[in-house]
């Protein structure tokens, strides 16, 4: 008999003798039994984007009917008893902390009833970044391609690429998974490159593995000229030196064959200059060297032939007395 209130009536049907009858209606109330409600959920805490099944199990067995699950006041959804169980799986719960109930609806014979609140913890999914760099090693001033990959593809946010614990540029927009810059300031050395992603509002932040990349020196190319090109003892002698790219620094190092001429010279708009008025009569190989700088490698010009030629002289010779008799001598 369902819960609520009967009235009960007793019909005779009569025989050969008697006429039927009816009994006076007597009311009758049958009461719903009491349910108790519990809900737990797997996994807790869990990721966003990721299932959360949830079961409420009513404590009466033989209980049908219906229970739906809330989010504070949101509907997540209904599903029917099953031998006291009632299970749900959801997946689009937001990033924070949810308080879960569900409410039993009860049927003819077991009352309603609902579930303590339970909280369930959604954090923010797991993501992961890969620094790919291409070439694998530049010269100085070329430009690197750094590309970073960020999973899953629907992350948002930016990337931050990193020179080990300098940053490098400005951070770049996630686009479809990927951020990507090309870069040609690295400094000529060895470097850690690594992309870390910033992360948004439903993916936590992550960081690549880094990445090895060597940056060489740059070429340079030093060439000498020497004016004039053939000078006499004690003339100076005019040495100029052009290094290759223009906006290398450092020195320049004139030298004659293994000695060196004077100090080095600094590097000014890619020129070095020297006025010198020591080399000694003969033949000179003149060359020009460079330093290098952080930069630009060092390098040599070509050997230049120089000749200084002995200055002319000049001999005069007098003597005293200009006559002399038998048996004088000359003065000297």
């Amino acid at each position: 008999m369902p819960a609520g209130t009967h009235t009960l009536i007793a019909k005779y049907s009569g025989d050969g003798r008697y006429g039927p009858s009816q009994s006076d209606a007597i009311p009758h109330d049958v009461i719903a039994s009491a349910t108790a409600t519990t809900l737990v959920s797997d996994p807790n805490p869990s990721a966003w984007g990721g299932k959360v099944d949830l079961r409420a199990t009513v404590d009466r067995g033989a209980a049908t009917g219906t229970v739906e699950f809330f989010d504070g006041a949101t509907s997540l959804g209904t599903a029917p008893v099953s031998d006291g169980v009632v299970l749900l799986s959801v997946s689009h719960l937001s990033v924070g902390t949810h308080e879960l109930t569900a409410d039993y609806g009860g049927d003819a014979c077991f009352a309603g009833s609902r579930s303590a609140a339970m909280s369930q913890v959604v954090n923010l999914a797991a993501t992961t970044a890969t620094l790919n760099v291409e070439p694998a090693a530049t010269g100085w001033g070329q430009a690197v391609g750094l590309s970073a990959a960020v999973d899953p593809a629907a992350a948002t946010g930016t990337v931050q690429f990193w020179d080990g614990l300098n940053p490098i540029g400005p951070p770049q927009p996630v686009m479809d998974g990927v951020a990507t810059l090309s870069w040609m300031d690295l400094s000529v050395g060895s470097h850690a490159l690594v992309a870390k992603y910033s992360g948004d509002d439903y993916y936590e932040p992550s960081q690549s593995q880094a990445v090895p990349h060597d940056v060489a020196s740059g070429s340079s190319i030093v060439s000498l000229d020497a004016q004039p090109a053939q000078t006499q003892c004690g003339e100076t002698v005019r040495l100029s030196a052009v290094v290759d790219p223009a906006a290398a620094s450092g020195t320049v190092q004139f030298c004659d064959g293994l000695d060196p001429i004077g100090p080095p010279q600094a590097v000014s708009d890619g020129v070095a200059t020297l006025s010198w008025t020591d080399l000694p009569a003969g033949t000179h190989t003149l060359i020009a060297k460079y330093s290098g700088d952080g930069r630009y490698g060092p390098s040599q010009s070509d050997a230049i032939p120089h000749d200084v030629i002995a200055s002319a002289t000049a001999t005069t010779l007098v003597s005293s007395p200009r006559r002399w008799g038998s048996g004088a001598r000359a003065a000297r």
